[in-house]
């Protein structure tokens, strides 16, 4: 969940299917699993766009919308301990720190 198009379609499909959204579980992300030195540009800012701006921003932003507007529901919001420290997966551990804090 890269995009605000793909989070948006997500949320909306969703409640066009079933009806209503209950639950909203934040858990989506992804990596690359190489020294951070190696990373090309375009790597890290697709890994930075599913595990920051999707789980931080479009997914929650959509879905709230829809809680909200029923009065009710919950976003829950998952992570590890990965984010505590991480010396070979350091884009994995920069977005699980994020989410911890």
């Amino acid at each position: 969940m890269r995009s605000h198009d793909d989070c948006k379609a997500l949320i909306h499909g969703t409640v066009h299917r079933f009806g209503q959204i209950d639950v909203m579980v934040r858990n989506a992300g992804t990596d690359i699993i190489k020294p951070v030195h190696s990373y090309k540009e375009p790597e890290w800012d697709g890994i930075v766009n599913t595990n920051l701006r999707g789980h931080y921003y479009y997914c929650p932003k959509f879905s709230a919308q829809v809680l909200l507007a029923r009065g009710r529901g919950i976003i829950i919001m998952i992570s590890s301990v990965s984010g505590e420290a991480s010396v070979h997966i350091r884009c994995l551990a920069s977005r699980k720190a994020s989410i911890r804090r």
